[in-house]
């Protein structure tokens, strides 16, 4: 599980007039925003997704833990927000895993 002090908080939160670049998978979107000197993520489920909320909070268990592991290899000074697709609770996570270092080296965040 990612540490808090790797997420974003509500008020560090980029408002929806900020522009970030977009990156699209079958399981997932993301939004890449700059930030200051440390890198952030930040998992947003909707209810869309479920209903459930045990649902929810599994997909966000399964991204952070995803963002923790990539976290010493992207570069400093983004703000990562991950918005799961209902796709993504029957993926398995292996193949949420491949999907976000491809995204990632798609950003040029990771080599």
């Amino acid at each position: 599980m990612l540490s808090r002090k790797n997420r974003i908080s509500k008020k560090e939160f980029p408002s929806p007039k900020a522009k970030g670049a977009r990156f699209f998978s079958t399981s997932f979107s993301t939004t890449i925003y700059t930030g200051k000197d440390k890198t952030l993520f930040s998992i947003v489920v909707s209810k869309k997704i479920s209903k459930k909320a045990v649902d929810r909070n599994h997909l966000k268990r399964q991204f952070y833990s995803l963002a923790e592991k990539h976290l010493k290899t992207i570069i400093k000074g983004v703000k990562i927000v991950i918005y799961p697709k209902k796709e993504a609770l029957k993926t398995p996570f292996l193949l949420l895993q491949k999907e976000l270092s491809t995204v990632l080296k798609t950003a040029k965040l990771i080599p």
